[in-house]
């Protein structure tokens, strides 16, 4: 009789237990946020420890960039005799399969270091010029501006379908969005008169309250809030210690306020959008281009509208509130739409708004009338 092996057992680990790890963290990220997200709850997601877990990832911001990374690595690699019209197919086709990483690159790259944020950067225009190569082809009459303009674009409505949770059947959305983005590429481009002129030094209010709310919103604007600090916000008005919070409790509380003021700004916009105008395609290009002129004046309200809202649920009812607007007045001027695909344009229309504006360049003189020509074609709604 053979004696019982009673030697402890060596745990094997399942196959992929990386990837599982990686796919798992990416919909964390994308779900919560990255700034709300620990490694004790990725390791929760996938069932271990997070001893374990860091013996395969050391960091969090190490399962980002490799996250992001496969992202991009996912999407076609297209050939350079190809027709616009068979890249975008592909293009669109992926972007709906992988909804989630458009999330990941438009909204939580900013959470790398400098030099993950460069090398994932410089992947991303290595994307935008095989785009900007196709749209030059296609229509070589652009000027280089205007093509990079609608290749930046044509990345931002493929990166949409991350920024919001609505269902469509995958091959009615990846028409939708591929019909989107070819409307996009045929947009009449108005000629660039010349650089926008100079700003002149502002007039600031005397109330100091009212005074850290407009320096701490160009500030959510620049360097997103996760890394704007209450020190830095007061620094931009010479107020430290104690006296910064006679005004505001903390960073959440100018947050609040600074939102409060960005959607009471876009329902202004939007009252006298429908109070000038009785039909809905008017309407919907004057709201289009007042977001547009919200989002590159010196306050760029608009951009407040990426702040990840999911612990605030009076925002985000507010946020889709505001998006039922578009969707309304989208679908009034196409008889055509349903709600569901309205509203998925309405969120590619943002994202190209949102998306050019964080662009490193100088805006010319005929950004306005260009973006919201382009949003507009988008929707389906272009004259």
């Amino acid at each position: 009789m053979l004696a019982e092996d009673t030697s402890p057992r060596r745990r094997t680990r399942p196959k992929g237990r990386k990837q599982q790890i990686l796919d798992s963290a990416a919909t964390l990220f994308v779900q919560n946020g990255f700034p709300n997200v620990t490694m004790n709850a990725i390791a929760a997601s996938v069932d271990i420890t997070a001893g374990a877990l860091y013996r395969h990832y050391p960091n969090k911001a190490e399962l980002l960039a490799l996250a992001i990374r496969q992202s991009l690595d996912s999407f076609p690699r297209i050939d350079s005799t190809s027709s616009l019209d068979e890249a975008l197919s592909l293009a669109c086709d992926a972007a709906v399969r992988h909804r989630q990483l458009g999330a990941l690159w438009s909204r939580q790259l900013q959470y790398l270091p400098d030099d993950d944020q460069a090398e994932l950067r410089e992947h991303l225009r290595d994307i935008n010029r095989t785009y900007l190569a196709l749209i030059e082809r296609y229509r070589p009459e652009l000027s280089r501006e205007q093509a990079r303009l609608l290749s930046r674009a044509v990345e931002s409505v493929l990166s949409s379908p991350g920024t919001h949770s609505l269902v469509l059947p995958s091959a009615e959305y990846a028409g939708l969005l591929k019909t989107a983005c070819r409307s996009l590429c045929d947009t009449h481009l108005s000629e660039n008169a010349g650089p926008a002129s100079p700003s002149v030094p502002a007039l600031e209010p005397v109330s100091r309250r009212e005074l850290l709310l407009q320096k701490a919103i160009q500030l959510f604007a620049a360097k997103g809030v996760h890394a704007t600090s209450m020190e830095d916000i007061g620094a931009t008005v010479g107020v430290t210690g104690p006296s910064l919070y006679t005004h505001f409790r903390g960073k959440e509380d100018i947050l609040a306020a600074a939102l409060d003021r960005a959607t009471q700004a876009l329902w202004l916009d939007l009252g006298e959008a429908l109070h000038q105008h009785s039909d809905a395609r008017q309407a919907l290009q004057a709201v289009v281009r007042g977001y547009v002129r919200r989002t590159h004046g010196r306050l760029q309200l608009t951009s407040l509208a990426l702040i990840d809202s999911r612990d605030d649920p009076t925002v985000r009812t507010r946020q889709r509130e505001y998006v039922r607007e578009w969707v309304a007045l989208i679908r009034s001027s196409r008889s055509d739409l349903e709600q569901a695909p309205a509203r998925a344009l309405a969120h590619a229309g943002l994202a190209v708004i949102h998306d050019v504006s964080r662009t490193p360049a100088a805006f010319d003189t005929s950004i306005e009338d260009n973006l919201t020509a382009m949003v507009m074609a988008i929707l389906g709604c272009a004259d």
